[in-house]
């Protein structure tokens, strides 16, 4: 079992951009007008169409697109698929949870 499981990884790739990144955009879209924060908080495509018309508002959070595209690089380098997924029911668990998926 490698010493950082590879769902901690896609934990992550789906945390950091939802958490400070949006939270950027957010604030730079309010700063430009009410309607455009709205836009971007409730249109499921309203913060690309903003990185689209104001580009300069929103280049600080491409950190946090470079960020979150390491850890999905990281993932899948940590032998990330679809079978990972099940480490999030044996994390904690002792070392048997090996022995039983055998």
């Amino acid at each position: 079992m490698p010493a950082i499981p590879a769902i901690a990884f896609l934990l992550a790739f789906l945390a950091a951009p939802l958490s400070s990144g949006a939270s950027c955009l957010v604030k730079a879209a309010f700063g430009v007008s009410p309607p455009w924060g709205l836009t971007v908080l409730l249109v499921p495509f309203g913060p690309l169409i903003f990185r689209m018309k104001h580009r300069e508002l929103a280049f600080p959070t491409r950190h946090w697109r470079r960020g979150a595209t390491l850890l999905l690089v990281l993932f899948f380098i940590n032998g990330g698929n679809a079978d990972s997924l099940h480490a999030l029911t044996d994390f904690g668990k002792g070392g048997d949870s090996d022995r039983r998926r055998r």
